[in-house]
């Protein structure tokens, strides 16, 4: 749809009005003959109105004659139609056409740098590294190289596993993936043994491989040894170092306590609004107002971005809107039962987001403490099944630290 209309606007064309009393006819003729026209709108029985190329114009002298109907011209419009009015204003079109020129040339540069992808990382991070490998505002759109740009960034931030610039007219969209961490990876052959992940009761274990170190009902605190990867015998037989294997469920308990108000603090919007522009010209900010606060003590903010784009290339020009809308506050008391059932599922919620995963609530305890009229005080303590194993990976002793069996001494002769 917007490519017809600048073709349309390219070419020029006409708003026409038809009366007759069968201006169908005249609709007819022209599809016959290959006369383009469209937006075609019914005024009245009679009447109807429609735009028409220039060129499709000059073939209605005998198409009007032979339908019976007048042709009345209503608007001119189209690029030809605007070159011919200001054809005579020679300074006018000269400085629109420097000024074409000069916006191309700018159009060359890169006026912004959009970071996309990131949640740890910094933005300002990513964008001064990028400065350092030669992508900063200002810099000429030709010299950018993603691919070398790329292989630099992650070689200089570790943290990211991805980076991707895409050029969107003068804006440089830099999309990317931060590293997560990679799982720990055993091999059969490595000397592991397990650890204790949180403090607990041994409540049951499924021993695969390694010797245990705890029994059921024993207390273990966090990093207690579980299981021992390795294996000491009495019968002089070797040391030996495995790749422990378990699962060592305990008996798990987590308190919380959290304060919860009875007041509701409700925000209504009044309908007054306040609006504050800035305008983004080749990378210069330019704010339209002297004080950047609102002037109402409780808004909400929502901020509405128009960029200049020509068929989805940015143009280094944007118009920021910020619009701060006024509300008032009003204050509503709950009801105390309502609070503490809410806080206490708050509560609870919160505690389970601290436990390992798979892990099986099996009791939970919810208490409270009125403070004054205002406020309720929520305690809960929980108790869980988890499986605490967790393995770490050790280093082997060296053959010459492992101490042969003492041999039996022969007596003398």
């Amino acid at each position: 749809m917007l490519l017809s209309r600048l073709i349309h606007y390219i070419k020029g064309y006409l708003v026409i009005r038809v009366s007759g009393h069968y201006p169908e006819r005249f609709l007819n003729v022209c599809a016959a003959r290959g006369i383009l026209v469209w937006d075609i709108k019914r005024l009245s029985e009679h009447t109807i109105r429609l735009k028409i190329s220039i060129r499709g114009f000059r073939k209605l002298t005998g198409i009007a004659a032979k339908t019976a109907v007048r042709i009345h011209i209503i608007a001119k419009c189209g690029l030809p139609i605007a070159l011919h009015r200001y054809r005579r204003r020679k300074i006018l079109l000269g400085g629109a056409a420097v000024c074409l020129l000069i916006l191309i040339v700018l159009n060359q540069f890169v006026w912004d740098i959009q970071i996309n992808g990131n949640d740890n990382v910094p933005s300002g991070l990513i964008l001064k590294n990028l400065e350092e490998c030669g992508l900063y505002v200002g810099q000429l759109r030709l010299f950018v190289n993603q691919k070398k740009l790329k292989n630099d960034m992650l070689i200089k931030m570790p943290d990211l596993s991805w980076i991707w610039a895409e050029k969107s007219g003068s804006k440089i969209i830099v999309n990317v993936k931060e590293k997560q961490p990679a799982p720990e990876i055993f091999n059969p052959d490595d000397y592991c043994s397990i650890v204790a992940a949180k403090d607990g009761v041994i409540d049951s274990m499924i021993v695969r491989n390694g010797m245990p170190a705890v029994k059921l009902g024993d207390t273990v605190q966090k990093n207690s040894l579980l299981v021992n990867g390795m294996i000491e015998s009495e019968r002089n037989i070797p040391t030996r170092y495995l790749n422990a294997e378990a699962e060592v469920y305990a008996r798990t308990w987590y308190e919380k306590t959290k304060a919860f108000s009875r007041i509701q603090i409700n925000r209504n919007e009044t309908g007054n609004a306040e609006k504050k522009y800035r305008l983004k010209l080749f990378g210069l900010e330019i704010p339209f107002y002297r004080n950047p606060n609102p002037t109402y003590e409780e808004y909400n903010e929502e901020q509405k971005n128009h960029e200049l784009s020509f068929f989805g290339n940015y143009l280094g020009i944007s118009l920021s809107c910020d619009v701060y809308k006024e509300v008032s506050l009003t204050y509503t008391l709950l009801s105390q039962d309502s609070v503490i059932e809410n806080g206490i599922r708050e509560v609870e919620e919160e505690i389970d987001q601290m436990t390992l995963p798979d892990s099986e609530l099996v009791k939970s305890t919810p208490t409270y403490h009125v403070i004054d009229n205002d406020t309720v005080e929520v305690t809960v303590i929980a108790e869980y099944i988890e499986n605490i194993a967790q393995k770490v990976k050790l280093e082997k002793p060296e053959e010459s630290e492992i101490l042969p069996p003492a041999e039996t001494q022969q007596p003398a002769e």
